[in-house]
């Protein structure tokens, strides 16, 4: 994979809900319809505010030679100036810290690779979004005798890669999109149609409720398997194109107070090969929670601002102007 990140944004619809006149536990339709998982998805949606946890993403581009890499090669090249030296990787392993206050996100995202000269590049990114602006310093050993280069930057929009290193973004959500919401035919900025109540299914000697969908820019199928037993949350998302096939697993671990939050997330990425006819695995990626989240804590303000160093020059891209830190 070419070293590249690719951003997404995360839109969760909080509401307001009386708890007390609820009682989650006794909540388990024997026959759900869509208005019944409505009901109960909408209650999950508010039961987790705020966390703070740690976590290792993964990913491995498992068919790395293959025509899917290959076009992916050739785009990302394409985007490039020709005095750019581009270095593929087809593996990546992440440390991250990750705390959020539902809008609100604080990220630091730690790394360690290889050049193709045997060099190591370190990669240490610190993002902080308080809701009105995200805020980036980089720490990468890059430079003149590899020494660190710090780099500041201040941005209007969140543009932090929350798809990747955010637990709620599959776990807890439908790619950002509350789940309640995503059943009322949302999906970020996107909607979704034709949504459909397809039964039940058990995956892992777990229940859950199958919704079906149309995402109407792409006309990409959207399939959800959503867990009565965990308030509604996705135990399975699947996105199927005609030539791709998206499939995300996520497995649970019980906080207590009707609370299941993510402990393990594999996506992986399957295409359609015109020439065999067969589905071939294109890279898979995992996020594994290795610190138990603390949740619905108060998390200070000061968390989601980046101190950045004294003398170092931050541009901020609202205005285009650069400051010095004093």
């Amino acid at each position: 994979m070419l070293f590249i990140i690719h951003w997404g944004a995360i839109n969760y619809d909080y509401l307001s809900f009386n708890a007390g006149a609820f009682i989650a536990a006794s909540f388990r339709p024997t026959a759900p319809e869509l208005d019944t998982i409505l009901f109960g998805a909408s209650y999950g949606d508010g039961l987790v505010v705020s966390g703070t946890g740690s976590l290792v993403y993964e990913n491995v581009r498992v068919d790395s030679l293959g025509t899917k890499a290959q076009e992916y090669n050739k785009t990302m090249l394409s985007k490039l100036t020709p005095d750019t030296q581009a270095v593929f990787f087809n593996d990546e392993r992440v440390d991250v810290r990750f705390t959020f206050d539902t809008v609100k996100v604080w990220c630091n995202e730690r790394s360690v690779r290889k050049k193709p000269s045997n060099e190591l590049y370190n990669q240490d990114w610190e993002w902080a979004y308080n809701g009105e602006k995200l805020e980036l310093l980089r720490l990468d050993g890059l430079g003149k005798r590899n020494l660190i280069v710090p780099f500041g930057s201040i941005r209007a929009k969140n543009d932090m890669p929350l798809s990747k290193y955010d637990p709620r973004y599959y776990g807890l959500s439908i790619m950002g999109e509350s789940v309640s919401g995503f059943l009322k035919g949302s999906l970020g900025t996107d909607t979704v149609s034709d949504i459909q109540y397809m039964g039940e299914e058990n995956l892992d000697n777990i229940t859950c409720n199958i919704v079906k969908s149309v995402l109407k820019s792409t006309g990409k199928t959207i399939t959800v398997w959503l867990v009565p037993e965990y308030m509604y949350r996705p135990k399975r998302i699947e996105i199927q194109s005609p030539d791709e096939r998206t499939e995300i697993n996520t497995t649970f671990k019980y906080y207590g107070n009707d609370i299941w939050f993510p402990a393990l997330i594999q996506k992986e990425i399957f295409y359609h090969d015109p020439v065999t006819g067969k589905e071939i695995k294109y890279s898979k990626e995992i996020v594994t929670v290795t610190e138990d989240f603390a949740l619905n804590s108060d998390i200070s303000n000061q968390v989601f601002e980046i101190k950045f160093p004294i003398g170092l020059n931050v541009y901020d891209s609202r205005t285009g102007d650069s400051i010095e830190i004093k």
